[in-house]
Formats: C-alpha cells, sequence, structure tokens
C-alpha cells in the first residue's frame, strides 16, 4: 500500500484529502487513538492518558522513538525498553515530540499536540522575554523570524516550501502519511502513522483484527506456514513475526503494525528527514531551534544558544561613526565573533587621530597645546594667563610684558629721548638738546670766537650763554646766582668777573692753549689768545 486511502480506510483522528488521509486536530488524534485502541478485543489498547502518564511513552532506546503495538509487545519501563506481559505504545503512535511534559503526545495519535498546540511550531518573536529567534539570550541583535518572508530561519520547518499532504511518502502496507504543522506557522512536515481501523480490502490487518471481520487478515495464522495474506508465522524459522522493531539507528522512525497473533506483525523502518523535537533524531539540515535533538553548532547559518552569530559573522569591525574617539574592535572567533564599541584612551604611544575628553598635549600625541586649559603644555610658560612681574634698575631699560597670554615674558627696549618728561635716563645718543633728563658737555674755556667782536653772543650750542672775551675766547656771562661752569681741564678754576675768566699767574695756569695775559686797562692777568 502506498498510502491512498479513500474516505472509509482512513485511520481515525484523519479525514480524507483527495488520495492522502490528513491529520484534523490534536484534540481528534488523542481521542481517535484512545477510541480506536478500544474498539479490538482489546490485546493491544492503550489510551492516549495511559502513555503521557508514563515516563517516555514513545521513547526507545537512545532517546529514538520506538513504537511496538504487537499484543505480545511490553509497554515501556522507565528506560523506554517493552516490558513483556503488558501492552506497550499504540499502533497510532507516530509524531512529533513528547518533550513537552505533561499533556504531550501520546500513543494512538501522530504528534498531534506537539504540532497543533505550537510545541512544534517556530516560536515567535517576543515569546516569553525570547529574542526574535526563539532563542533565549541570543543577545540583542538576533533578527525577528517572519514566517512567510520566504526565508527558512531559526526554529522555522519550512518558509514558502512547505510540503502538502500530496508530497508525504510512506512505504509499508499499515502506515499512511500524514501532515503535521502547517505553512501558516511554517511547521509543515511530513509524518506517518499506522492503521488501526479493521477495514478489509484495504491490504491491512491491524492489531487487535481478526478475520472475517477484517478479510485482510489470516484464516490459518499459526499452522508454521506463511500463506497470503500472511506477512510472517510465529513458529516460521525463515520468516518469523517480529517482536521489536528498533533497528539501532537514530534517525528511522521504527514502527511494528499488525500483530503475530495474525501473523501480520512487520517492521516499518521509515527514514527521519524532517526537524521535529524529542525524536532522538537530528537530520542533516536540522538546528537546535527547530530541532531539541540537535546541539547547537558553529557554520548552520543559525544562530543558536551559545553564539553571537553564524554564517555572517564580522571578520572587521568598520568605525561606527564619525567621532574619531570611538571605535569598533573584534572581539571572539567564530560563531562568537561581535564587534564591541569603545572609545580611545589618552596616549602617548602612538597617534590615532583622537585627542579624548580630559587628555592633553602631555598625555596625548593627538592634542595640541591650548591655553587656556590650566595644563602647561609644549612650549607654554603657564596656563592660565599669566602675567609677569617686569622691572628694571636701569633707568633707561623698559621691561614689560609680551606674548600670548600663556606664553608672556619680560621683553625689555630702550627709552626714546624725550624732551617733555624726566624720567632720570639720558638714553645713549641723546644729549640735553633731545632729552630733558641729558646733562649739557663740560664748558671749556678754550673755544675761541673765531673773530667775533668783543661781546658779540658765542653760538657754542652748549647751553651756555656765552659773549666773546677781549682776549678771544668765549667767556660764559655770569651772575651771583649763575655761576660760572668750572674748568674741567688744566688750569685754574674760574672767576666770576661778569665774565668767567680763568686768572693766572703763568701759561701754566691757563687751559690747554691758552695763554696767561694782563688785561689791558686792569690788573690782573687772565688766560686769553695772543691772536684778536
Amino acid at each position: 500500500m502506498t498510502g491512498a486511502c479513500g474516505s472509509a480506510k482512513c485511520p481515525p483522528g484523519t479525514v480524507p484529502d483527495g488520495n492522502y488521509c490528513r491529520a484534523t486536530n490534536a484534540t481528534d488524534m488523542t481521542e481517535a487513538a484512545g477510541a480506536d485502541a478500544e474498539a479490538g478485543d482489546g490485546s493491544a489498547a492503550t489510551s492516549g492518558e495511559e502513555a503521557s502518564s508514563s515516563d517516555g511513552g514513545d521513547s526507545g532506546a537512545g532517546g529514538r522513538r520506538n513504537v511496538a503495538g504487537s499484543s505480545g509487545s511490553g509497554a515501556p519501563d522507565s528506560s523506554g525498553a517493552p516490558a513483556a506481559g503488558k501492552p506497550a505504545d499504540g499502533e497510532g503512535t507516530a509524531g512529533g515530540g513528547s518533550t513537552a511534559g505533561a499533556g504531550s503526545d501520546g500513543p494512538g495519535h501522530p504528534g498531534g499536540r506537539d504540532a497543533q498546540a505550537g510545541q512544534d511550531a517556530q516560536p515567535r518573536a517576543g515569546q516569553s522575554g525570547e529574542d526574535g529567534s526563539g532563542n533565549a539570550g541570543a543577545g540583542p541583535s538576533a533578527p525577528v523570524i517572519v514566517c512567510g518572508d520566504g526565508k527558512v530561519e531559526g526554529g522555522e520547518l519550512c518558509d514558502g516550501n512547505c510540503p502538502a499532504l500530496s508530497a508525504c511518502k510512506v512505504s509499508g502496507m499499515c502506515i499512511v502519511p500524514v501532515l503535521m504543522g502547517d505553512a501558516e506557522h511554517c511547521n509543515a512536515r511530513c509524518d506517518s502513522m499506522p492503521i488501526t481501523a479493521c477495514n478489509p480490502g484495504d491490504g491491512c490487518c491491524p492489531s487487535g483484527c481478526k478475520y472475517p471481520a477484517d478479510s485482510d487478515c489470516s484464516k490459518s495464522c499459526g499452522d508454521g506456514v506463511v500463506d497470503a495474506p500472511e506477512v510472517c508465522e510465529p513458529s516460521s524459522t525463515t520468516r518469523p513475526c517480529p517482536r521489536s522493531c528498533d533497528d539501532g539507528m537514530a534517525c528511522t522512525k521504527d514502527v511494528l503494525t499488525g500483530s503475530a497473533e495474525q501473523c501480520s506483525a512487520q517492521c516499518t523502518n521509515t527514514p527521519i528527514t524532517a526537524p521535529a523535537h524529542g525524536d532522538g533524531c537530528c537530520p542533516p539540515g536540522a538546528n537546535s531551534l527547530n530541532d531539541d535533538d540537535c546541539k547547537p553548532a558553529c557554520g548552520n547559518k543559525v544562530k543558536e544558544a551559545g553564539e553571537a552569530c553564524d554564517g555572517n559573522c564580522p571578520t572587521s569591525c568598520p568605525r561606527p561613526g564619525t567621532d574619531p574617539c570611538v571605535i569598533a574592535e573584534l572581539q571572539g572567533s567564530g560563531c562568537n565573533a561581535k564587534c564591541v564599541t569603545r572609545e580611545l584612551v589618552a596616549s602617548r604611544a602612538s597617534r590615532d587621530q583622537c585627542c579624548p575628553d580630559g587628555a592633553n598635549a602631555n598625555t596625548d600625541l593627538d592634542c595640541v597645546a591650548t591655553c587656556g586649559n590650566t595644563v602647561k603644555e609644549a612650549d607654554e610658560i603657564c596656563d592660565p594667563d599669566c602675567t609677569p612681574s617686569c622691572s628694571s634698575t636701569d633707568p633707561c631699560i623698559i621691561s614689560e610684558p609680551a606674548g600670548s597670554p600663556c606664553k608672556r615674558t619680560c621683553k625689555t627696549r630702550m627709552r626714546a629721548a624725550s624732551l617733555d618728561a624726566a624720567d632720570r635716563c639720558c638714553p645713549p645718543g641723546a644729549d640735553h638738546n633731545t632729552d630733558a633728563d641729558c646733562e649739557p658737555p663740560p664748558w671749556t674755556y678754550n673755544r675761541k670766537c673765531n673773530g667775533q667782536d668783543a661781546w658779540a653772543k658765542c653760538e657754542v650750542g652748549s647751553g651756555v650763554d656765552a659773549v666773546c672775551h677781549a682776549l678771544n675766547y668765549c667767556a660764559p656771562l655770569c651772575t651771583p646766582d649763575l655761576p660760572c661752569p668750572p674748568n674741567p681741564g688744566k688750569g685754574n678754576q674760574p672767576t666770576c668777573d661778569t665774565l668767567c675768566q680763568i686768572r693766572c699767574t703763568g701759561n701754566e695756569t691757563c687751559p690747554v692753549g691758552m695763554v696767561c695775559k694782563i688785561v689791558e686797562g686792569a690788573d690782573i692777568a687772565v688766560c686769553g689768545y695772543n691772536d684778536p
């Protein structure tokens, strides 16, 4: 049988869909399984409540699902192995996952609750504080998974490529395909379930069915000869009836259909290709989000628990903005690689185009000395503004502050000559004619009149009023209040006789070049010149 069935041949809990049977909902499937088990002779009767209350009710060795429905098979003990003499999992057990705890899949229905009630369903963004991938703690950057965007992501089983029931195929006489989940929730997957109803002509003699109620059952089971429609004989050495269908492979769904009592027991070991929680198999292409039997694996392009990325992990980190003081650094590797931003700190080791807040030219090579930051940097003399106290002991030297606020020093300059104010300075090159503080040069009495008439004013530019003496030298005018200028050189000092004259007793008592002569009409000798 290839899975085709008419409306009268579909197992309870399913409805015809063309030439296939489609699962209805979890409630119908559970009820159907219980009702179907009770419909036989009781040799393999199990209820959904019975299985759901026992640990590992639909798990075989190694956590893999191992369904055994013959009356001789035992119900699984705590290890998951059948115990002799007790009813085991019903033939209807064929579904996704019993990992949801109490009330999850029980025997007799094709995983209905975990598919219909959401236990196989793709987690939606925002549930239970999880990020969009459905992976708690995966980080705030986890993408939001959207069913319907055409991309199979996170815990989705399909998206835009979800199977239809017509695409679900099975092998085995007493197995029919069913579609679990739906495209609307991106959790559609193909599964199978055993036929449990006694329907003549469907090529199947389920456990609990007998001839003639089901014409597909044997009339002569137990005679040691395998005759049609028998598929086995309990006492046959070549074709004995199987008691268990465990092939030791985690990724096959092992189902025992029929019964040894009716010589209809046979095994179907269907490869598991679709992700499903709790079936002990992690098929190729599955991940820990859509199949809890898988471990997180770096490189499957799905961000799973403990991963910061997968498939789009950064290998370098561009600068996150225009601020030169904020950089992004690559931390971690593989699926733990991530870009982490941080602010640069002051450094004298190398240039990085950043002068961090609080840094200065003394602590960071990229900072420029700035007057006013209260730190003395580079060629600054002080910071903030410093105005030195400048002074000089030389009255002709002016010392005063100069330069920018943080580079002020005392600069000196020479005073300029001035006739307007007395500053106790006669600058170099100045004289009493250009600076009020310059003394006139010493008067010399050996200045000739150069032929001027007696009492003619001498134009000597010395600041001293003088007239020509009869002895042909310039003689300063004097009064008791205006004494004669002293003789700075050789000879006697002058005497005020209306004119300043140097009285002498010989040439040696006269200034250089002058001679001692008797003044005509007077009884005194004064220094002068022989030539008129």
